[in-house]
């Protein structure tokens, strides 16, 4: 438990902030539990017994706690507006705190006073929202206090003190964790305030999200102490300032331009640049210039409070902040990051229509420059040590372009041949070829048809008729991964039945035959070296099942030859050059009979070519006798077939075993 602490660097903390206007009404506690758009429970509340949870067969009642710290952004709204609330860890430096780290049980949200609603719209992330209709002639302060409550497997620090006794001493210690692990619940709670009050200056930004080249005007109003809005003396003028986001754009009035103006009247405008690469929020600070005050020339000396990256000083007292976004015109609507295509049983590439378009665009023609990119990893083990051999990965890059009108979406499908491969990049086919782990290929080199699987990534770019760039965006685009054949037409395609045994053998994964693809993460346990190879690396869901040191899919391709591309996504390829293996297996059992003048004996024959697809080695030896004794003793007096004692397995004769089944000899 102790641990838990020092990890977090959780001191608890409670923080108020109280902005006041000229009244403040006493605070009238409501409590109530918020909707807050719940997440999904990983275990059943017991409200019988207490407040305690059932986890996993235990009844726990007790936690521990950590402080955690409520920001909001602004930290005072009013009356319809919103404001964001973000979680965070009170370490150095503070971080975000993820909800979503440990095993869900329960989320508690509580108002004081009930005013407003809280909805959750992200990990961490909250919206507070204040309706239109609050009291207007006074400031409220709203307390929101947060509390989770999670639970995770520790190590024991003094025994299981967390959970109540139960009757079966088996069941008291498995709970929710393995044994060996301590299961903790966890209460992470935090209190803050936001101020809600109507400000007598009120400054809007119409519209507040624009795109590269739009404009937005900064439009200021006069709020009187009944709520109402009502337009400032034609007279006055204004200081107004990017307080952040200044690479973003300019503020524009009269004949002044830049991240500060002043002196200014209405209108007022702030103008959004015209990269598109660029985007994000610009906060804005608009103040009253005080008449008496530039009356009398103070207006002349800058107040030196404000020092930022985009100008200094700062001379009004009466302001308002206020925030433009400006935003990525650009939208790619297909693939998203939850995109999965599959590579079909036949086997054939997935058909990948794409879709972009640009937001509020009237300008006429647009022509989407796009690449898509495939990218995997594939790891890789040693078969008798715990060492690990050098990864394998591939990447594929293909771009193209497509055209749409104005805001029209655009689509396009993805052509999975050479003609529009940009580029390719794949490296540590195998660690014993020339170049080891470190050699490249920067080819497509297996025909005019790419077929490749992994993570993709996307990327568009939107030019206009003068080709220049008004939106530019890049996503996660999901992943391609590959469907298993039925079972039979693998049957089919593994011909003749001699090499059908070692497809038996080798497409099994856990016990499941003609497996190229693996179902899900396939944890693997190899005696050879005493450990495991645990799926979500070395055998992940739809990726080609790999087995020590270097074999991939249904017939294990290995190092000779090693696996190309299309071994490792096509099954039908896999197929293919495991048989062209064992055609060669075969012919060197063959001119070893032949050189050594041995009696052809099929069981001989085929355990050899077997024993050679799997290790390059031999499971029988022939000894003939030349009239050396020596070579006789080694042979404990055999001549003929002897079996060679030191191969690495009984591959040869595991397989065989298979082919007679199969042949049903």
């Amino acid at each position: 438990m102790n641990n838990k602490i020092l990890a977090r660097g959780i001191f608890p903390i409670i923080l108020n902030i109280f902005l006041f206007n000229n009244i403040i009404f006493p605070q009238v506690v409501i409590k109530e539990k918020v909707e807050i758009t719940p997440t999904a429970r990983t275990t059943d509340r017991l409200m019988a017994e207490g407040d305690g949870w059932w986890i996993g067969g235990c009844y726990i009642e007790n936690y521990d706690s950590s402080a955690i710290d409520l920001r909001f952004t602004p930290s005072s709204i009013e009356p319809g507006e919103t404001a964001n609330m973000t979680l965070w860890v009170n370490a150095s430096p503070p971080y975000e705190y993820d909800e979503e780290d440990d095993n869900f049980l329960e989320r508690n949200i509580i108002l004081e006073p009930n005013l407003g609603s809280i909805s959750r719209i992200g990990n961490g992330v909250y919206k507070y929202f204040t309706p239109s209709s609050t009291p207007g002639d006074s400031a409220l302060v709203v307390k929101v206090n947060y509390e989770q409550f999670t639970w995770h497997c520790a190590g024991f620090d003094g025994g299981k003190t967390d959970t109540s006794y139960t009757n079966n001493v088996l069941e008291e210690l498995q709970c929710g964790c393995p044994i060996w692990l301590l299961t903790q619940v966890w209460r992470d709670y935090g209190t803050d305030s936001i101020m809600i009050a109507w400000d007598s200056l009120d400054v809007k930004v119409v519209p507040d999200t624009i795109y590269p080249g739009d404009t937005a005007q900064v439009v200021i109003k006069k709020r009187l102490p009944d709520g109402t809005l009502v337009d400032f003396d034609s007279t006055q003028t204004y200081e107004a300032g990017m307080l952040d986001g200044c690479i973003l754009g300019k503020l524009v009035a009269g004949n002044q331009e830049g991240a500060y103006i002043v002196d200014v009247l209405q209108p007022i405008y702030f103008i959004a640049d015209t990269s598109a690469d660029s985007t994000g929020t610009v906060l804005l600070r608009v103040g009253l210039i005080d008449p008496v005050d530039k009356q009398n020339n103070k207006g002349d000396q800058q107040v030196e409070f404000l020092e930022i990256d985009c100008f200094f000083g700062w001379q009004s007292e009466s302001y308002d902040d206020v925030s433009v976004v400006k935003d990525n015109p650009l939208e790619i609507m297909y693939p998203t990051a939850d995109t999965t295509e599959w590579i079909s049983a036949e086997p054939q590439m997935p058909a990948v229509i794409c879709k972009a378009k640009l937001k509020n665009y009237n300008k006429g023609s647009v022509t989407f420059e796009w690449e898509y990119w495939i990218r995997y990893t594939l790891y890789r083990h040693e078969f008798y040590t715990a060492d690990t051999l050098c990864r394998r990965t591939g990447m594929v890059k293909i771009s193209g372009t497509s055209n749409a009108n104005n805001s029209d979406t655009t689509f396009w499908t993805v052509p999975f041949n050479i003609a529009n491969l940009d580029s390719a990049e794949f490296k540590g086919k195998h660690y014993s070829q020339e170049g080891g782990c470190d050699a490249i290929i920067n080819e497509w080199y297996e025909g005019d048809s790419i077929f490749t699987g992994g993570y993709v990534f996307i990327q568009v770019t939107a030019k206009n008729n003068s080709g220049q760039i008004i939106g530019f965006k890049q996503q996660d685009g999901g992943k391609i991964l590959g469907t298993n054949p039925d079972p039979q037409s693998v049957k089919d395609y593994a011909n003749p039945i001699d090499y059908k045994a070692i497809v038996y053998h080798e497409s099994a994964i856990q016990g499941v035959k003609f497996q190229h693809f693996n179902t899900k993460d396939n944890d693997l346990y190899y005696k050879s070296f005493h450990g495991w190879l645990y799926g979500w690396k070395y055998n992940k869901k739809g990726y080609p099942t790999y087995g020590v040191p270097n074999g991939f899919g249904l017939a294990k391709i290995d190092n000779s030859p090693s696996p190309t591309e299309m071994d490792l996504w096509h099954w039908k390829h896999n197929l293919e050059t495991g048989k062209d293996r064992f055609d060669t297996a075969k012919n060197t059992s063959m001119d070893y009979i032949l050189n050594r003048g041995a009696y052809y004996l099929e069981d001989k024959f085929l355990m050899n070519a077997y024993q050679n697809y799997n290790s390059n080695e031999r499971y029988w030896n022939w000894n003939r006798w030349n009239g050396s004794i020596m070579r006789l003793w080694n042979y404990h007096g055999k001549v003929g077939w002897v079996e060679n004692s030191r191969r690495a397995n009984n591959y040869g004769k595991t397989v065989y075993q298979i082919y007679l089944q199969l042949n049903n000899k």
